[in-house]
């Protein structure tokens, strides 16, 4: 049994660990009003008085155990969850790196590169520590010892090789067709980064590495950026999603207060936006955090309790706005049209930004055309409620 602490170094949950074979491996505790694991990372509180640079952010509390034995005390975990934007937000407040050491399974690739897209969203650099021919922390860390894993560190790959190399491995690079594949994929991640010198460089790194003609993958690559979004478009929402982060976290945004209430008030909502839109779709923060403890209830009793996830929140202006969308009751007149009507406008205006986020999200060009033609079908969308 491991005892799971808040930054301030307060108990607010505990984590078991099967030794042997025994299902399920792990078991923390639930969610409580003091204890939400996507906004609690394991060791937080010692990590944030390390000396060393940065975090090293492993899949669990094992591996940052055997991390902090080995005198990398800045090693930290999310808890029995994905990595979240409300984890990635704590670790921005006390560092400006972060060194990803997960599996170096395919499953823990995958979630390396969701850590990435992540990370780079809130603005934190990230770089991929080498676990091969290991599988994890624990299991490199004995073989090479402490002075090994250090070496690992320096040699961390920045996110973007990370990025090419796994790309790189996908495909045959003695077959002609599919290197010319890679070398396509290739063009459309470096085609989305703004920064000119930053791009060349990333441009001649990856061409040396792998062999490629730098001009031909820099003409390749400003072909893609002038396929997709164009720059100036790219520009321009970069400003709004700036402007938007330098909003007050808890500014009050009508349209996403009022579909949450609304789900409050009439459930049965869930099932009629199911495929549309979900928790995801609202922008990260308060709003988000809301909408996944709604969605979550629901999909487990078929019902919500709005009381509970008010008590989640420590600052009174936080409590105040959940409050509002959470206990406000929805006894409009209005007929089942003008209601159908109304929520279909909420829901398109959420779709809406979601697909703009997104857009400013993703690197690939293909996802980005697909967005913009989602973009262009929203005014299709129609919510009618099931019992309207």
């Amino acid at each position: 049994m491991i005892p799971i602490l808040d930054i301030n170094g307060k108990v607010i949950a505990f984590g078991g660990r099967v030794l042997g074979d025994g299902k399920p491996k792990y078991i923390n505790t639930s969610d409580t009003p003091v204890f939400d694991k996507s906004r609690t990372l394991f060791a937080i509180n010692i990590a944030k008085k390390s000396r060393r640079k940065g975090f090293i952010c492993c899949e669990g509390y094992m591996d940052v155990i055997s991390m902090h034995q080995a005198g990398f005390d800045n090693a930290v975990a999310s808890l029995g969850t994905a990595f979240t934007f409300g984890h990635a937000n704590i670790i921005k407040r006390y560092a400006n790196d972060v060194y990803l050491a997960y599996d170096s399974d395919e499953a823990g690739v995958a979630a390396t590169l969701k850590v990435i897209a992540i990370l780079r969203e809130v603005g934190v650099n990230a770089r991929v520590i080498n676990m091969r021919p290991y599988k994890d922390p624990d299991e490199l860390i004995f073989a090479i010892g402490s002075e090994g894993f250090e070496e690992r560190i320096s040699k961390a790959e920045s996110a973007m090789m990370f990025e090419a190399r796994i790309l790189s491995e996908r495909y045959n690079q003695n077959d002609p067709q599919e290197r010319t594949a890679f070398q396509n994929e290739l063009a459309k991640k470096l085609a989305v980064i703004e920064d000119v010198l930053e791009r060349n460089n990333y441009i001649d790194a990856v061409a040396n590495l792998y062999h490629i003609d730098s001009s031909a993958l820099k003409q390749k690559v400003i072909e893609y950026g002038s396929a997709g979004i164009a720059r100036s478009e790219v520009a321009a929402r970069e400003e709004q999603r700036t402007r938007r982060q330098a909003d007050n976290a808890v500014s009050e945004n009508k349209t996403a207060k009022l579909l949450l209430t609304w789900l409050v008030n009439e459930p049965s909502l869930f099932d009629d936006i199911t495929g549309i839109i979900d928790e995801n779709s609202f922008e990260d923060g308060i709003y988000r955090i809301v909408a996944s403890k709604l969605f979550e209830q629901y999909r487990q009793y078929g019902k919500v309790e709005p009381a509970i996830i008010i008590n989640l929140f420590e600052s009174v202006e936080e409590q105040r706005i959940v409050a509002s969308m959470l206990q406000t009751d929805l006894s409009i007149d209005m007929t089942n049209e003008e209601i159908n009507s109304a929520i279909t406008d909420v829901v398109r205006k959420i779709k809406l930004a979601s697909i703009e986020e997104e857009l400013l999200r993703t690197n690939d060009i293909s996802r980005m055309q697909e967005l913009i033609r989602e973009k262009a079908g929203i005014n299709k969308l129609n919510i009618s409620l099931k019992n309207g």
